[in-house]
Order: C-alpha cells, then structure tokens, then sequence
C-alpha cells in the first residue's frame, strides 16, 4: 500500500486545511494510507478528517518547537512514509527533521514566506526548505510567479502547478436552520457579502467605500461580512464614517459557508492578492456571481474572461459592477452564472490528485 504522511501547522479551519481534507479523500479513494500531523492550534477538523479514514497524528503538537524536530525525525525514520508538507511552518520543521530529497512541499500563498519577516530572512529560509525538498506545488501560477520573481526558490527548483479540486457534495451543508432573518436581514433585501478574514489583504476599505457608492440611495441593499480579524474595529468605524453602518451585518467567524453565500445575491472579493481563493469556487458553487479583483491568481480561477473583474483598489469600479449585477435581468444572470458553472469544470478534485501523485514520483 502506498502510505503518505501530510505535515500541516493546522487543522483548523481555511482554505489550505479544507483543501488537505479534499485531497486526503481523494488519496485514500486511490488506495493511499494517509496521516495527518498537525503542529498547532485547536484541531477542528479532527472528526473530518478521521471520518474519511485518515489517521490524525495529535502527539506532535503538545511538544516545543524544537521537541517537534526531533519527535519528527524520528517518526519519518521508522514509518518511512512519503511526506508533504503544507504552509511555512510545517515546510521548516519538516525540512530539518527529513532527510533531503524526502519530501514534498506545496506553497499556497502569494506572498512572502513569512510576511512578518524581513524580506531577506523570508527568502533565506524558503529557499533553506525548497533547496531540501524534492520538489514544490504552487496552486495556482500566480504563486509560481511569485516566488519565482521573488526568489524564494532556488532558479532550478522544480515547481508543478496544480490547482486544488473542489467537490460541492463534499463540503456542502444541507442544513435549512440558517435563513436571512437570523443573520439580521429581510427577504427583500439585495444582499452582497464576503467571506474572509479582516486583514489588509482582503482590503476591506475598498468593499466598503464601494458598497457606500451604490447603497446612499438604496436602503434594501445590505453587505454581509463574514470573518474576524485584527482590523474590525477600525473596519467598523469606516462603515460609520461612510454612513453605511446600519447597512452592513458583521456576523464574525464561521463554518457555516455554503449556507451563509445561499443568503447572498452577490459575492465580492475586495483581495489586493490571493494564492487560489477557495471560497471563489465555493461561491461558483452556490450559483450567485461574483465581483472580485482581477489579481494574482483570481483570474486564473474566475476566467480571464469573466465580466465582473475588477481594478484592485479601485471602489469606484467594484461600485460600478455591483450596480450591473443589481440590475440584471434573467437572461444576463443565467449566462454569468453558466460561465461560472463551466468554470468549476477545471478545478477536478479527482485529477489534482492524480496530477500530484505524478508529481510525487517525477525526478
């Protein structure tokens, strides 16, 4: 039996952690043992992941950091399991406690290794670990490109873009106990909302500014967001400052996302730059259009040709698009939403897996 070992500083949940668990049923469905080793954090997606088969390694993460390397190291010499390795504190610990050319890294982020860093000590310790690895996953182009031109990899590392696999009967929640009025909003409402931490990368600024746009005159449009982060305070009192306060539903963090986007009319990523942007199929799923920023790899994931990308940054262009879709008739909503149906066609969890079992195994 072929037998992998995923190492990932969380199980919690997010995009990186949900796609693992896709991929992880996919293995086993080829015949795979899988485990999991998480490093850190409240293990939410635990049963999940039990649930499917796969054994969930919990010793690893009551131990230090540098406990972790050696209680690593030693469960890679005895299992001798192939090994991934998943976001930039697994891919470190994962380097120093396997041997070189034994592992497998993939890179989901479009952004610096570890964005905190100088970028110098950012670039040092990615190439440290990609130097080390057999080879890297980027999940998009965009995240090639990236650390490519930003040289967190050595110039003849060996790069395989593929994207992650999507399946809607997976993840989807049948649950009917979510409806608009326990969220605070009313039937007739015409409801944008997004999903995502409020962080700058989101640029909450911009959705907000743009919504303020097309909702002064419009008072059954409202704007859900959905997440938490360190910049809903701030993000609150420009809601305020806009005069768009009582407009806007802030419902914090949740697991209930296919639910919370059957609430919208309209789903809108404000994002300066996304790795993939798994809640853009999420939202393709549910059957509602989107707006979001033409950046990194939204319009790989989007379509290049979808109609509602938009100018990152630009309030002023995102309010213009949420105007057209406010104003669709039925023909101009079936199309979009067939575009974006089609799309999804691309994003196969089935054949990720497949082209990432290839991968493992190519020189």
């Amino acid at each position: 039996m072929k037998k992998i070992t995923h190492v990932i500083t969380t199980i919690s949940r997010g995009g990186a952690e949900n796609q693992l668990l896709i991929l992880a049923r996919e293995q086993i469905r080829s015949g795979w043992h899988v485990s999991v080793i998480y490093l850190k954090d409240s293990p939410e997606l635990i049963e999940d992941f039990k649930n499917i088969g796969v054994e969930v390694i919990v010793d690893c993460a009551r131990y230090s950091v540098i406990r972790q390397i050696w209680w690593l190291r030693r469960y890679f010499m005895t299992r001798q399991n192939l090994i991934h390795a998943h976001l930039p504190r697994a891919e470190i610990l994962t380097s120093l406690a396997a041997l070189k050319k034994t592992f497998v890294v993939s890179r989901h982020n479009a952004e610096a290794f570890f964005p905190s860093a100088p970028t110098y000590l950012s670039s040092l310790l990615s190439r440290f670990v990609t130097r080390r690895a057999r080879s890297v996953i980027a999940i998009s182009k965009a995240v090639e490109i990236f650390i490519r031109k930003k040289n967190e990899i050595p110039k003849n590392c060996k790069v395989y873009v593929i994207y992650y696999g999507y399946d809607s009967l997976f993840t989807l929640n049948n649950s009917a106990n979510l409806n608009r009025t326990k969220v605070g909003l009313n039937k007739n409402d015409f409801v944008f909302g997004t999903i995502g931490r409020i962080v700058p990368q989101k640029d909450y600024p911009t959705l907000l500014k743009a919504f303020g746009i097309v909702a002064k005159e419009k008072k059954n449009f409202k704007l859900l967001i959905v997440g938490d982060g360190y910049l809903e305070d701030s993000m609150k009192n420009l809601a305020f400052d806009l005069g768009i306060s009582s407009q806007v539903v802030w419902i914090g963090r949740s697991n209930r996302i296919v639910e919370i986007l059957k609430l919208l009319d309209c789903f809108v990523l404000c994002s300066s730059y996304e790795g993939f942007g798994l809640v853009l199929l999420e939202a393709m799923s549910t059957k509602i259009p989107i707006i979001a920023s033409r950046v990194s790899a939204i319009p790989e994931v989007l379509g290049l040709d979808h109609p509602l990308l938009s100018t990152p940054g630009d309030a002023s262009d995102f309010a213009k698009k949420m105007n057209i879709v406010s104003s669709f008739n039925n023909g101009e909503l079936t199309k979009l939403l067939d575009f974006e149906t089609k799309q999804l066609d691309n994003f196969n969890p089935k054949i990720m897996a497949e082209s990432l079992e290839k991968a493992y195994f190519l020189n």
